[in-house]
């Protein structure tokens, strides 16, 4: 089984099941496939945090209804969406 590590806080099933979304608390989003056991793609929410090094502790997020968007939202107060697959940044 694949492990790693981000100090997880949050996490969400796609509607199809397929992937796990996890909120971690160095500021990443994680995509993971359970049945391979592997990370599929990983987003970097830490620019929200305005404050480098320090990154946006992740707390919450969730698949959109048809699992084409996550949002994540930081402890910061932030929230942005992220397009899929190629998880690219949409909104602040």
């Amino acid at each position: 089984v694949t492990q790693f590590e981000c100090g997880a806080v949050g996490f969400d099933t796609s509607p199809d099941g397929k992937l796990i979304a996890t909120g971690c608390a160095d500021g990443r989003v994680v995509l993971f496939d359970p049945e391979f056991a592997a990370i599929q793609k990983t987003m970097d929410d830490s620019i929200l945090a305005n404050e480098p090094p320090a990154p946006a502790h992740v707390g919450a997020i969730a698949f959109s209804p048809d699992g084409s968007h996550i949002v994540s939202g930081g402890l910061n107060g932030l929230l942005r969406a992220w397009r899929l697959p190629e998880g690219t940044a949409l909104y602040q």
